[in-house]
């Protein structure tokens, strides 16, 4: 169980590109018009809802479901009946993701029942100030804070717990009122993607 979040995957950069453009995307990664086009494979991470297990399912914080593995397809109405590659340039079409954890950790807590995620960059990508629009991703990791999600519960997380709508971390106690609950060491095997639980040091790092 787990993932060994090495300096090669958190992706911590040691210089960001400069961009001058207004203000960021709904998933503040930066502006639509691009610093690069590329082909090479990236990291990421991202928050999201995980919304089911069998399959595993996830929901985006501002649209859009997807799987374990994806290939975005773009489907602006501003282009009805006009297809493009995606990512393209002058749309916001694509997979969005944070190019460091930081980011991706300050953006977690606005969301009540998020899960941060890892995911895997393929395909075309454009690069952004803060992170990234993939073509294709594909889910690696899941990374859950390391206290209950119950409200005043401070207790080390256990399980993988199903909430009022998603599934979130909870304790053994928590766990057990829920609609249903997988033991953090059956994650990687039921889902198919390995779990880190976050430390309190990089949680504070978002701060």
């Amino acid at each position: 169980m787990g993932i060994i979040m090495d300096n090669n995957i958190m992706l911590y950069r040691k210089k960001f590109i400069e961009e001058t453009m207004r203000q960021n995307l709904t998933m503040g990664v930066g502006q639509a018009n691009a610093l690069e086009i590329s082909t090479l494979t990236s990291y990421g991470f991202k928050i999201a809802f995980l919304s089911g297990i069998e399959p595993v399912e996830f929901e985006g914080v501002t649209f859009g479901k997807y799987g374990l593995k994806g290939k975005f397809k773009c489907e602006n109405p501003q282009e009805k009946g006009m297809t493009h590659k995606t990512p393209e340039l002058k749309c916001s079409c694509g997979f969005y993701s944070f190019n460091n954890l930081k980011g991706a950790l300050k953006m977690l807590t606005k969301y009540q029942g998020a899960v941060l995620i890892l995911v895997e960059n393929y395909g075309v990508i454009v690069e952004h100030s803060h992170g990234y629009r993939a073509e294709i991703q594909e889910i690696k990791s899941i990374l859950l804070p390391p206290t209950c999600s119950q409200n005043f519960c401070f207790s080390e997380i256990t399980h993988l717990s199903k909430g009022a709508h998603y599934y979130e971390g909870y304790c053994a106690k928590h766990a057990l009122i829920s609609e249903r609950a997988i033991t953090l060491s059956d994650i990687p095997k039921q889902l198919g993607i390995s779990l880190k639980i976050l430390t309190p040091k990089e949680i504070l790092i978002s701060r």
